[in-house]
């Protein structure tokens, strides 16, 4: 079994669970068999077309996929996939400090 961990971001869409187990061969099928059991999930993660977003990054066993073969990226039984979203925004007010001088 793989077990996925799941950003808390979007915990919601599987009733709360960080982390989610299923077998599979790739890293493209462990990601499907989990978003088959939560479909919410798959509205967050997946553009229309069935591609991950920009903001997804996936990483096993601490490296991210597209450092390997990408979804095609082999799995073994004991392996961790790690669902993280890219965080972006603030204000000027929050620091002080502007991005430009």
């Amino acid at each position: 079994m793989i077990e996925i961990r799941i950003a808390s971001p979007i915990r919601s869409c599987t009733d709360g669970a960080s982390t989610v187990s299923v077998p599979a061969d790739s890293v493209g099928e462990a990601m499907d068999r989990v978003m088959c059991r939560y479909p919410k999930l798959r509205t967050q993660l997946c553009d229309e077309g069935g591609c991950l977003r920009a903001f997804v990054a996936l990483f096993l066993n601490g490296d991210d996929i597209n450092m390997r073969e990408g979804l095609a990226s082999p799995v073994h039984s004991g392996d961790t996939i790690e669902i993280l979203l890219a965080v972006s925004g603030g204000c000027e007010e929050a620091t002080g400090e502007g991005l430009v001088p």
